[in-house]
């Protein structure tokens, strides 16, 4: 993860609940997704921008998730997901061009996946 990602990132979820460090990151959302059979993203936009020196980036996109047991084509929600980060100076060496995301926020609206499901989503509701 820390290719993409800084040890130090700070992930804030759709929630307000706050993951810290790339791994932690990670280990959230391979507990979230693990519900799913699979899932695709569809991007629709993407914004770059600088504020005093950072990169900003704000990315919309389409979530496509398919339960456990659908392995058609079919997802059985697609859902709008905002995602806004700040990509800066990498803080760990193997990092993707010197660079990894140094902050990031979803915001994501899970009722359909959550009626979908007819129960908590893992770790995250």
């Amino acid at each position: 993860m820390t290719k993409w990602y800084s040890s130090k990132t700070v992930y804030r979820s759709e929630t307000g609940k706050v993951y810290h460090g790339a791994e932690e990151m990670k280990a959230w959302m391979t507990e979230l997704f693990y519900s799913f059979e699979a899932n695709k993203h569809i991007p629709e936009y993407y914004v770059q921008y600088k504020v005093d020196g950072a990169t900003k980036i704000h990315v919309g996109f389409r979530r496509l998730l398919w339960i456990k047991g659908n392995t058609g084509p079919e997802p059985d929600t697609d859902t709008p997901v905002a995602w806004i980060c700040e990509i800066g100076p990498a803080d760990d060496p193997d990092a993707y061009l010197g660079l990894q995301f140094k902050t990031s926020s979803i915001h994501w609206d899970k009722t359909q996946t959550v009626a979908l499901l007819k129960k908590k989503l893992p770790s995250d509701l």
